[in-house]
């Protein structure tokens, strides 16, 4: 009780074009407590998705956030920074290695998490939405447009009692089950 999670994910297209990046923080029950996204540089994808780990952390101790985890659908840089076996770059891992030092200045941080990309697709939405934006957003409990109808999917998700894993062919259900 009383713990929260961020879900954090980035989008990157080309060397060229500015990399995204967005988290979203929920409680235990899975309402939104707050978020933002913005603009990244990442050189690569996995460099985007680091940048937005280290984006987390910097805005969880700015609003000293405690109790919380970090998840994320980058399995080498959550196996990096827990210690793993994990090929990435040396400018993620200066990345991860000062998301990690932040993460722990907090009051009580429970961790990096992997989760498979079907568990992050709230802060998927919302990192591809950010492409078409010039300047960083936060938002408080309610998150962006963009991301809202997954967002009431997974907080269904989080209420039932059999707690299924979504793919694309069941989100529809799910969501008229929600609405009705």
């Amino acid at each position: 009780m009383g713990n929260l999670k961020f879900n954090v994910d980035a989008t990157w297209i080309s060397e060229s074009l500015p990399s995204t990046y967005a988290f979203i923080l929920r409680n235990e029950s899975g309402y939104c407590e707050g978020g933002k996204a913005g603009l990244t540089a990442g050189l690569n994808p996995q460099e985007a998705e680091a940048i937005g780990v280290w984006q987390t952390t910097v805005w969880a101790n700015e609003k000293q956030i405690k109790n919380f985890s970090i998840e994320g659908d980058c399995e080498s840089l959550f196996n990096y920074i827990n210690g793993q076996n994990a090929d990435i770059s040396w400018r993620a891992k200066d990345y991860m290695q000062e998301a990690h030092r932040l993460a722990h200045l907090c009051n009580n941080f429970l961790g990096f998490v992997f989760v498979p990309r079907i568990g992050n697709q709230v802060v998927d939405s919302i990192a591809k939405f950010a492409r078409n934006i010039t300047n960083s957003f936060e938002w408080k409990k309610i998150p962006p447009i963009c991301g809202k109808k997954q967002f009431l999917v997974d907080k269904f998700n989080i209420g039932s009692p059999i707690n299924p894993i979504l793919n694309g062919s069941t989100s529809f259900i799910t969501m008229t089950q929600v609405e009705s």
